[in-house]
């Protein structure tokens, strides 16, 4: 198989707005696409929001991720890498990009619910910052996810780093 093959996605777009005292208006849009095989799963993330409050730009920033999670036959273990792009209008760089490793433990995989685990190591770069280094940063995460139907899941995923 091709690695283009066996992508499923998904799209969310939000539009939010309010007037009274001022005049708030936000937007929130994204992508996911997560390929798994057998030995492998790969998801890739993105997201952009914007925000204005009395015409004022309050937020206004993007993210994209790509992780791929190698899987071991038969075991609960797995090790991933991790990259990132981050762009945030309001932070002192302009733009900051980050590679991370390390190892993942499912604690709960079943039909229904993924309860799973990260720890990791890695670096951070800010591009048009007042840092102009390399910085070393340690992960730490998890994933959850349960199908309530068919159609229908609840899923949630962090990252401390």
């Amino acid at each position: 198989k091709s690695w283009l093959d066996g992508w499923a996605g998904s799209v969310e777009l939000g539009l939010n707005g309010s007037e009274g005292n001022t005049e708030r208006l936000s937007f929130r849009g994204g992508f996911e696409a997560v390929r798994k095989v057998e030995l492998m799963e790969t998801k890739f993330r993105t997201s952009y929001s914007y925000a204005t409050d009395g015409g004022e730009t309050t937020e206004n920033r993007a993210r994209a991720e790509l992780r791929n999670d190698w899987l071991f036959k038969d075991s609960p273990w797995r090790v991933f890498a991790l990259g990132s792009f981050d762009y945030d209008e309001f932070q002192d760089w302009d733009m900051r990009l980050s590679g991370f490793g390390g190892v993942g433990y499912e604690f709960i995989k079943n039909d229904r619910t993924l309860l799973l685990g990260r720890v990791g190591a890695g670096v951070s770069k800010e591009i048009g910052g007042s840092r102009n280094e390399l910085i070393p940063e340690a992960l730490f995460g998890g994933d959850f996810e349960h199908k309530l139907t068919e159609r229908q899941k609840i899923s949630a995923s962090v990252d401390v780093y």
